[in-house]
């Protein structure tokens, strides 16, 4: 905001706002760049997953802010347009000032917000599929277990009614004798 105060002409002005969306394209690049890193973290841990548990269904979702990417370059191209309008040079700086930041940084800051929704969310999305196969796979576990635990009492009961049968045969085998 005070670049643009500073700026002695429509043209200064329209190097700052320009300037503005320039330091928003790099910031972006730089949320991709470390988006891409982390992408490739989430995918070693599948591999490493579908490796050692033969899951490979399992697909990682991969963290991307394309769509705001879209809009603010949108939104570049209609402040392009905008300082291309006669009627910017006729404005007053201050009435333009508050146009840009009423119009352009609002939008800005929107798109901003839907980024960090998407780095907050993402986390617990990209490796959900991973959370909720190893709580299927733990689930057919215990039920295994269960019916393991259900089938070896099952063994011992009839293992004591065949020692009571056999017990019950020699007593009657001795009151036969």
């Amino acid at each position: 905001k005070r670049d643009l105060h500073d700026s002695w002409s429509t043209v200064g002005m329209t190097h700052t706002m320009n300037k503005f969306f320039a330091a928003m394209e790099k910031e972006f690049e730089n949320i991709t760049t470390e988006a891409q890193l982390a992408d490739k973290m989430v995918a070693a841990i599948y591999q490493r997953f579908k490796s050692d548990i033969n899951a490979h269904h399992l697909m990682p979702r991969t963290f991307s802010i394309v769509p705001q990417r879209k809009e603010l370059k949108r939104l570049r191209a209609k402040l392009v347009q905008f300082c291309r309008q006669p009627k910017m040079f006729m404005t007053e700086q201050s009435i333009l000032i508050n146009h840009f930041f009423n119009t352009f940084v609002v939008e800005v800051r929107l798109i901003q917000e839907q980024v960090l929704k998407e780095a907050s969310r993402w986390p617990d999305e990209a490796l959900l599929p991973l959370m909720q196969y190893a709580l299927e796979q733990k689930k057919m576990l215990e039920e295994q277990v269960a019916n393991l635990r259900k089938m070896a009492s099952t063994t011992r009961d009839a293992k004591v009614q065949q020692s009571e049968l056999k017990a019950m045969i020699d007593q009657t085998h001795g009151q036969l004798d």
